[in-house]
Protein backbone atom coordinates (compact mmCIF):
# COMPACT_ATOMS: atom_id res chain seq x y z
CA UNK A 1 0.00 0.00 0.00
CA UNK A 2 3.03 2.49 0.79
CA UNK A 3 4.46 1.81 -2.55
CA UNK A 4 1.56 2.58 -4.22
CA UNK A 5 0.88 5.97 -1.84
CA UNK A 6 4.49 6.71 -3.02
CA UNK A 7 3.72 6.41 -6.65
CA UNK A 8 0.67 7.65 -6.99
CA UNK A 9 1.82 10.93 -5.34
CA UNK A 10 5.31 10.93 -7.58
CA UNK A 11 2.94 10.84 -10.55
CA UNK A 12 1.01 13.43 -9.78
CA UNK A 13 3.55 15.72 -8.25
CA UNK A 14 5.71 15.15 -11.69
CA UNK A 15 3.20 18.00 -13.42
CA UNK A 16 2.97 20.46 -10.44
CA UNK A 17 6.45 21.05 -9.65
CA UNK A 18 7.25 22.57 -13.16
CA UNK A 19 3.93 24.34 -13.44
CA UNK A 20 4.30 25.85 -9.97
CA UNK A 21 7.80 26.88 -10.60
CA UNK A 22 6.81 28.69 -13.92
CA UNK A 23 3.60 30.30 -12.29
CA UNK A 24 5.94 31.64 -9.33
CA UNK A 25 8.18 33.05 -11.49
CA UNK A 26 5.56 34.84 -13.84
CA UNK A 27 3.88 36.24 -10.51
CA UNK A 28 6.84 37.94 -9.21
CA UNK A 29 7.73 39.51 -12.92
CA UNK A 30 3.83 40.34 -12.83
CA UNK A 31 4.38 41.51 -9.28
CA UNK A 32 7.58 43.55 -10.80
CA UNK A 33 6.32 44.66 -13.67
CA UNK A 34 2.95 46.84 -11.24
CA UNK A 35 5.72 48.29 -9.39
CA UNK A 36 5.62 45.97 -6.00
CA UNK A 37 8.52 45.07 -4.85
CA UNK A 38 9.03 42.29 -2.15
CA UNK A 39 8.19 43.46 1.19
CA UNK A 40 5.01 45.30 0.62
CA UNK A 41 1.94 44.71 1.33
CA UNK A 42 0.34 43.79 -1.71
CA UNK A 43 3.78 41.69 -2.68
CA UNK A 44 3.28 39.23 0.72
CA UNK A 45 -0.30 39.08 0.26
CA UNK A 46 0.17 37.96 -3.31
CA UNK A 47 3.23 35.61 -3.14
CA UNK A 48 0.79 34.29 0.00
CA UNK A 49 -2.20 33.82 -2.15
CA UNK A 50 -0.03 31.73 -4.68
CA UNK A 51 1.38 29.71 -2.10
CA UNK A 52 -1.69 28.66 -0.22
CA UNK A 53 -2.65 27.28 -3.68
CA UNK A 54 0.48 25.84 -4.01
CA UNK A 55 -0.22 23.98 -0.67
CA UNK A 56 -3.57 23.00 -1.26
CA UNK A 57 -2.41 21.61 -4.37
CA UNK A 58 0.29 19.29 -2.93
CA UNK A 59 -2.16 18.48 -0.02
CA UNK A 60 -5.15 17.37 -2.66
CA UNK A 61 -2.34 15.13 -4.20
CA UNK A 62 -1.22 13.46 -1.30
CA UNK A 63 -5.27 12.84 -0.06
CA UNK A 64 -5.47 11.37 -3.80
CA UNK A 65 -2.32 9.35 -3.49
CA UNK A 66 -3.23 8.15 -0.27
CA UNK A 67 -6.16 6.92 -1.69
CA UNK A 68 -5.14 4.85 -4.55
CA UNK A 69 -2.56 3.61 -2.41
CA UNK A 70 -5.17 1.64 -0.37
CA UNK A 71 -7.16 0.62 -3.52
CA UNK A 72 -3.56 -1.11 -4.67
CA UNK A 73 -3.17 -2.39 -1.51
CA UNK A 74 -6.53 -3.72 -0.86
CA UNK A 75 -6.00 -5.42 -4.53
CA UNK A 76 -3.35 -6.99 -3.58
CA UNK A 77 -4.59 -8.77 -0.58
CA UNK A 78 -7.57 -9.23 -2.66
CA UNK A 79 -5.29 -11.29 -4.75
CA UNK A 80 -3.47 -12.80 -1.70
CA UNK A 81 -6.50 -14.40 -0.64
CA UNK A 82 -7.68 -15.18 -3.89
CA UNK A 83 -4.59 -17.90 -4.15
CA UNK A 84 -5.43 -18.93 -0.31
CA UNK A 85 -8.96 -19.66 -1.10
CA UNK A 86 -7.60 -21.89 -4.40
CA UNK A 87 -5.22 -23.35 -1.99
CA UNK A 88 -7.97 -24.32 0.22
CA UNK A 89 -10.37 -26.02 -2.25
CA UNK A 90 -6.93 -28.07 -3.52
CA UNK A 91 -7.09 -29.10 0.02
CA UNK A 92 -10.59 -30.29 0.28
CA UNK A 93 -10.30 -31.91 -3.33
CA UNK A 94 -7.25 -33.72 -1.76
CA UNK A 95 -9.42 -34.96 1.41
CA UNK A 96 -12.20 -35.92 -0.48
CA UNK A 97 -9.77 -38.37 -2.67
CA UNK A 98 -8.20 -39.15 0.48
CA UNK A 99 -11.43 -40.57 1.76
CA UNK A 100 -12.24 -42.97 -1.89
CA UNK A 101 -9.01 -44.05 -1.37
CA UNK A 102 -9.76 -45.05 1.84
CA UNK A 103 -13.24 -46.89 1.13
CA UNK A 104 -11.88 -48.47 -1.59
CA UNK A 105 -9.03 -50.14 0.30
CA UNK A 106 -11.70 -52.04 2.48
CA UNK A 107 -12.64 -53.77 -0.18
CA UNK A 108 -10.09 -56.51 -0.61
CA UNK A 109 -11.35 -57.71 2.98
CA UNK A 110 -14.85 -57.69 2.13
CA UNK A 111 -14.04 -59.89 -0.68
CA UNK A 112 -12.46 -61.94 1.68
CA UNK A 113 -15.36 -61.82 3.72
CA UNK A 114 -17.63 -63.42 1.54
CA UNK A 115 -14.92 -65.95 0.07
CA UNK A 116 -14.42 -67.43 3.51
CA UNK A 117 -17.75 -68.27 3.97
CA UNK A 118 -17.72 -70.46 0.62
CA UNK A 119 -15.18 -73.21 2.51
CA UNK A 120 -17.05 -75.81 4.03
CA UNK A 121 -16.94 -76.07 7.54
CA UNK A 122 -16.55 -72.37 8.39
CA UNK A 123 -18.75 -70.99 10.45
CA UNK A 124 -17.55 -67.26 9.81
CA UNK A 125 -15.23 -65.25 10.26
CA UNK A 126 -13.94 -63.46 13.66
CA UNK A 127 -15.59 -59.98 14.38
CA UNK A 128 -13.78 -57.35 15.98
CA UNK A 129 -15.22 -54.92 18.59
CA UNK A 130 -12.39 -52.40 17.39
CA UNK A 131 -13.71 -49.72 15.23
CA UNK A 132 -11.23 -49.00 12.51
CA UNK A 133 -9.98 -44.49 12.55
CA UNK A 134 -11.94 -42.59 10.78
CA UNK A 135 -9.40 -40.85 8.72
CA UNK A 136 -11.12 -39.07 6.35
CA UNK A 137 -13.17 -37.63 9.18
CA UNK A 138 -9.58 -36.38 10.77
CA UNK A 139 -8.79 -34.47 7.55
CA UNK A 140 -12.19 -33.06 6.69
CA UNK A 141 -11.56 -31.40 10.79
CA UNK A 142 -7.99 -30.59 9.55
CA UNK A 143 -9.38 -28.53 6.88
CA UNK A 144 -12.02 -27.13 8.61
CA UNK A 145 -9.96 -26.02 11.41
CA UNK A 146 -7.84 -24.32 8.44
CA UNK A 147 -10.82 -22.72 6.48
CA UNK A 148 -11.86 -20.89 9.81
CA UNK A 149 -8.85 -19.45 10.14
CA UNK A 150 -8.54 -18.47 6.61
CA UNK A 151 -12.46 -16.67 7.14
CA UNK A 152 -10.88 -14.97 10.01
CA UNK A 153 -7.77 -13.80 8.90
CA UNK A 154 -10.28 -12.72 5.73
CA UNK A 155 -12.55 -11.03 8.24
CA UNK A 156 -9.42 -9.15 9.96
CA UNK A 157 -7.99 -7.73 6.33
CA UNK A 158 -11.46 -6.67 5.70
CA UNK A 159 -11.85 -4.94 8.74
CA UNK A 160 -8.26 -3.42 8.32
CA UNK A 161 -9.14 -2.11 5.33
CA UNK A 162 -12.42 -0.41 6.48
CA UNK A 163 -10.17 1.27 9.43
CA UNK A 164 -8.07 2.58 6.38
CA UNK A 165 -10.72 3.90 4.05
CA UNK A 166 -12.94 5.55 7.04
CA UNK A 167 -9.38 6.84 8.28
CA UNK A 168 -8.44 7.94 4.56
CA UNK A 169 -12.18 9.57 4.49
CA UNK A 170 -11.77 11.24 8.07
CA UNK A 171 -9.10 12.70 6.46
CA UNK A 172 -10.01 14.19 3.57
CA UNK A 173 -13.16 15.92 4.98
CA UNK A 174 -10.88 17.39 7.66
CA UNK A 175 -8.55 18.80 5.10
CA UNK A 176 -11.72 20.03 3.22
CA UNK A 177 -12.44 22.07 6.40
Amino acid sequence: MQQGDQAAYAAQTQYLNPQFQQEGASLQSQLANEGLSPGSQAYTNSMTNFNNAQQQAYSNAANEATLTGSQIGSQMLQNQLGVAGEQGNLLNSQAANYGQQASLSQLPYQDLSTEAGLVPGNTGTAQSTAQPANIAQAMQNQYQGQLNSYNANVQSANSTESGLFSLAGTAGLALAL
